[in-house]
This record gives C-alpha cells, sequence and structure tokens, in this order.
C-alpha cells in the first residue's frame, strides 16, 4: 500500500511541475512546446484555474469565478502575475487559432470581474501591465489584436 501512495504522490509532484514549466511556455515560448506540452500530457489542460485562463477556457474560468469572485484578482504566489496578465501573454491564440475567442472570453469575464488594467507584473522597470503583456506577446509572434482593441476599449471608459 505503501509503494501505491507513494508512485501516486510521484504522478501529482510531476504533473505539478510539468503544469509549471507548462504555463511558463504559454506565455513565453513561441516554438510550440507548450502545444507538445498538453499533446502528450492532456491532463494539463484540467489541472487549475491558471491552465484555464491562459488556454481560453471561459467555461472553467467562469465557473471559477462565480465559485470565488477574488480568483479573477490574486497574483500567482510564484510569478506575482494576475490572471489577466497570463491571458493577455498567452500565446494560444498563435499555437491552437481556435483558442483566440476562448482567450479573448476570459480576459472579457476577468475585466468583469474587476480585474486591474493597471496592475504591474513584477519584473524590469517596474513591470509590465495586462496591455504590455499583450504588446510583448505580439511583438515575438502573431499577435491577438481583438485582444489589443478590447484592452484598449476599456482603458478608455
Amino acid at each position: 500500500m505503501i509503494v501505491i501512495v507513494a508512485e501516486v504522490d510521484e504522478r501529482a509532484t510531476d504533473l505539478a511541475q510539468a503544469v509549471r514549466v507548462f504555463l511558463e511556455a504559454s506565455v513565453g515560448d513561441w516554438t510550440g512546446r507548450a502545444a507538445r506540452m498538453l499533446a502528450t500530457t492532456p491532463e494539463i489542460a484540467g489541472y487549475s484555474f491558471a491552465t484555464a485562463v491562459v488556454l481560453g477556457d471561459a467555461d472553467r474560468v467562469r465557473q471559477e469565478i462565480e465559485r470565488d469572485p477574488g480568483v479573477a484578482t490574486r497574483s500567482d504566489p510564484g510569478s506575482g502575475w494576475t490572471p489577466l496578465h497570463a491571458v493577455c501573454a498567452s500565446r494560444w491564440h498563435h499555437l491552437d487559432p481556435p483558442r483566440a475567442d476562448g482567450l479573448l472570453a476570459v480576459a472579457r469575464l476577468l475585466l468583469n470581474a474587476h480585474a486591474d488594467l493597471e496592475a504591474r507584473a513584477p519584473g524590469q522597470g517596474g513591470g509590465r501591465t495586462p496591455l504590455g503583456c499583450a504588446c510583448a506577446s505580439a511583438s515575438t509572434s502573431a499577435g491577438n489584436e481583438p485582444m489589443l482593441r478590447l484592452l484598449l476599449e476599456r482603458r478608455r471608459t
């Protein structure tokens, strides 16, 4: 019995580590590493709120916000990024273009749940805002123009 428990713990730890790498690749890698990881380990998609955000799973994000509204604005303890930073930096609009609509829907859900457009993530020069993350993503791969338009429209209101 102890061997089975140890094996389950090891698999859970391995998946948690894979998810951390996946999340980093989803916002910072345009070579397709995140897509390859998801293809080989599909359980990553349902792992957490963070994976739902970067993948544009609007239904899951909506459910999580309804259950706990604070999740929409809570910074990740490791990166300091808010969910809005993550969805704006996500490269899934490029890695899997059908996900673009979901990413936009997630951004709208987060903004409607009071995500801060001016929040700054830790980093050089005082960190980036969500709009800065979207612009940085656009500068290294195909830009998510609908996301940029949404953020600019919301900044004006």
